[in-house]
């Protein structure tokens, strides 16, 4: 009875000791958007998802209704401006959000003609 008590107690232990050193990795993502209005509601969606992700780049590019170029107006530097605003209450309720500034240094522009 004493030995099968110790191999449950052994079975428990490895199995809380191998739960304890997982290390759960988030998915590294890259968004691309074309900024047009559709894109602007689910940014503000995306942006509140950044504390679960790994945020590698968000990328502004040009679409088939913009073939000129991305879109002039600053919409993503807006949101990303309230963005800042509320970050220090979302760091409150979760400290792996980014900080505005760093998402800022992982934006970028391209433009389809340039690949």
């Amino acid at each position: 009875m004493t030995k099968v008590i110790l191999i449950i107690i052994l079975v428990i232990g490895t199995i809380y000791i191998c739960e304890a050193k997982q290390i759960k990795e988030k998915p590294r993502v890259i968004a691309m958007t074309d900024g047009e209005i559709d894109d602007h509601s689910s940014m503000v969606r995306f942006l509140l998802y950044t504390c679960d992700i790994e945020l590698l780049a968000i990328i502004e590019t040009n679409s088939v209704f913009q073939r000129s170029g991305h879109s002039d107006e600053p919409w993503l530097e807006n949101q990303l401006d309230a963005y800042e605003q509320i970050y220090p209450n979302l760091i409150v309720h979760n400290p792996d959000y980014p900080s505005a500034q760093k998402i800022r240094s992982l934006c970028f522009i391209c433009f389809a003609s340039q690949m």
